[in-house]
Parts: structure tokens; sequence; C-alpha cells
């Protein structure tokens, strides 16, 4: 894995093949898609590469977003420290190593899972004072379109629509596409700006300490962060990347961010040993909330999220026999999303037929909020 001089790293699970160098700051200087054998990074740069920029910004914008304000890279990375093998298993390698770009020192983590298609990746880091520290992605090949999550759906942009570097407001994934192809994904948690260059330049914005007073056209609240903090993300090969309606991506960066753990332990109580309180078909999809409800603790809340952006019929099976009293039957509501009760019209355009156990429904939005609550027992 790594080369007996420490020059390099290899890292490598039959779904991609990542190559890291110490010269480069222990940045990626190859990420080969092997299924299709497709390099992911262009010709001779370096990906993962953190780089300082000078940021006359405030909280809300960066320089380039305000007239006569400055953003500009500084010096990147130097070599890194020798690289630590943290953990090399079976399931999982980890890597870690420091670098120093701008005078500041950063701790680099890769992590490579058996049967991910994506490279793990931990920064950790701060911004001096009056510079934003961003990630660059230089990728190997023009892009004219970038698609992104949302809050709580999908959009799609132009690069450059207001400058070389235009950020967006980006939620849980980030792809990149040239003609309708993607060139590579990004899952990432807690960095919401994202911005691409035609020429392939993707960027993402680690951390950000503003200068405080009036800069340029400045306006808007005043503040520094100068703390140290540890940021994730996770670059994917591109085979596999399908559109935002099929809920794939937003599936994969659910699962990127929250990853599965298992826990050794002896049951006990009254609990079931499996339960699964709801689950949807088809896969598009998602059950993003089970909740009580607010105003009635007896009901299972229901937000179920579908990126089609057509009316999609969806099945739903629920554990409604182990939630409510025996006996009883269950009743299925459709709800607003602060849970009071739909209009008769908006009711009716459900559809919803079933009982609690299994049911359907046409989802003609991208979230519908369900409410399941017991009837009396007869």
């Amino acid at each position: 894995m790594v080369s007996p001089d420490g020059a390099t790293a290899v890292l490598e699970n039959g779904l991609l093949r990542a190559t890291l160098r110490r010269d480069a700051g222990w940045g990626i200087t190859s990420l080969v898609d092997t299924r299709s054998g497709a390099e992911v990074v262009g010709p001779g740069a370096v990906a993962n590469a953190l780089v300082p920029y000078a940021d006359q910004g405030g909280l809300y914008r960066f320089g380039s977003e305000m007239k006569g304000c400055e953003f500009a890279p500084l010096a990147g990375e130097g070599a890194g420290s020798p690289l630590t093998v943290l953990e090399q298993g079976p399931l999982r390698v980890r890597v870690a190593a420091q670098t120093i770009a701008g005078g500041q020192t950063f701790r680099k983590e890769y992590a490579l899972v058996a049967g991910e298609p994506f490279l793990r990746m931990l920064s950790t880091g701060s911004a001096a004072p009056g510079t934003s520290v961003m990630v660059h992605f230089p990728l190997a090949g023009a892009v004219d379109d970038l698609v992104h999550g949302t809050a709580y759906h999908w959009d799609e942009k132009r690069p450059e629509r207001a400058g070389p570097l235009t950020f967006e407001a980006t939620h849980d994934f980030v792809v990149p596409r040239f003609r309708g192809r993607p060139r590579a994904a990004v899952f990432h948690a807690g960095m919401p700006a994202w911005a691409v260059r035609r020429d392939g330049l993707l960027v993402g914005a680690l951390w950000r300490n503003s200068i405080r007073g009036a800069q340029c056209d400045y306006q808007g609240a005043e503040g520094t962060d100068a703390h140290e903090v540890t940021m994730s993300y996770a670059i994917r090969v591109p085979t596999g990347v399908t559109s935002p309606r099929t809920g794939a991506q937003l599936r994969e960066a659910l699962g990127f961010t929250t990853s599965l753990l298992a826990v050794g332990a002896q049951p006990a109580g009254d609990l079931p040993r499996r339960l699964s309180l709801a689950s949807t078909q088809p896969s598009a999809a998602i059950v993003t909330a089970a909740k009580a409800g607010t105003e009635d603790p007896a009901a299972l809340m229901l937000r179920i999220y579908q990126p089609t952006n057509a009316p999609l019929r969806v099945s739903v099976r629920t554990a409604a026999r182990q939630l409510f009293p025996p006996g009883g039957g269950v009743v299925v509501e459709g709800r607003t999303a602060l849970e009071e009760p739909l209009r008769e019209t908006e009711a009716t355009a459900l559809r919803i037929d079933g009982d609690g156990t299994r049911f359907h429904f046409v989802a003609r939005r991208a979230l519908t909020t369900m409410a399941l609550h017991g009837s009396p027992v007869r």
C-alpha cells in the first residue's frame, strides 16, 4: 500500500484505485474508476488539495461575491509529513498525515471501505484571519452542469453563472456533469458551499475566518472563527452515479454521513429483536423522518420524500400492529408539514388506500407528511 520510500500510497478496493503522493501534500494524484478504467483527476493535477484564499468577504458572502473585494488563492501545500497507517484490515484501510499551507498546519485522513465506490476524507484545521481554506478537486474534463442536493430536494445549475467561482448552497451531494454524464460525485457533511469551473475544477469551502469591520461593499453580520474543526467528505467515482430523480445519490450520501454500526450485545427487555417502523417502495421514495406527533404524541408521523418531479405512487409498510393497541384499527391520513389536517381536495388527491400495516398513496410533491393513529378498540 505505502511505497518503500514512503513517497506514495495506493488505496484500492476493486471499485476505485487512489494514488496519494507525499510531495503533493498527500493529495490525490490519480483516482481510477476501475470498472470503466476512467481517470477522475485531471492530468498532472492534485485532488483534495488544501488551498488558502485571501478573502475579504463577510459571514454570508465570499470576497468574489462583493464588488471591489478580494478572493484570491495563496500558496498551496508543500510536502507532507510521513504517512501513518491507522488501520489496515480486510474491511477498511485508514491513513493520515500532516501538511502545511499558508503557514497553517492541517491533518488529512483517508479511509477506504470494502465495497464502497467512494474515498472518505477527513481534513482538520482552521483558517488564518482574513482567509478561507478551500479544497480543490480538478476533474479530468470540462463541466457544463452541476447537480446538487438542497435542504429537501435537488437542483441543477450552470457553472460560472456569476463569475469563475459561483458558489452554490448544497446539501448531501454534488455531481459535476458534462453533457449529462457525471465526472464524479462528492458527498459531504456540513460543507454547504461548492463551486465548479467550466474547466472542471470543483472547489469546496472547508474553513472561513472573516475580518471584522467593513470591507469593500461589505454587508451583514461580523464574526471570526479561528477554531480548529474536522470536516468530513468523500469523492465518488462516476460508474453508478444516476440522475437525482432516482434518489440513489441522496441514499448514498446519507449512507456516507450516517454509516451503519454494529454493536455486540445480549438482548433483554420487552422490545422485539427486530422492528422496522416503516419502509417504502419504489426505492426512489425515502422515509426521512419517523416521529411521535407534536400535537398528538400517540400518532406516528412519517415524512416521505420522493425526488422524481412527477406524481409517484408509493407503497408503505409499517409496524402498526406493534405500535397501537390490539383490537382497534389504524387510521392513515395526510397532513401538512405542520402536522395539521389537509384540506379535503388535497387529502383526496393523495388517493390513500390500504390499512395501517400496508397502505398506498400518490406523492405529488417532493415531501408528503402522513399520520398514523389508532382507532377505538371495537
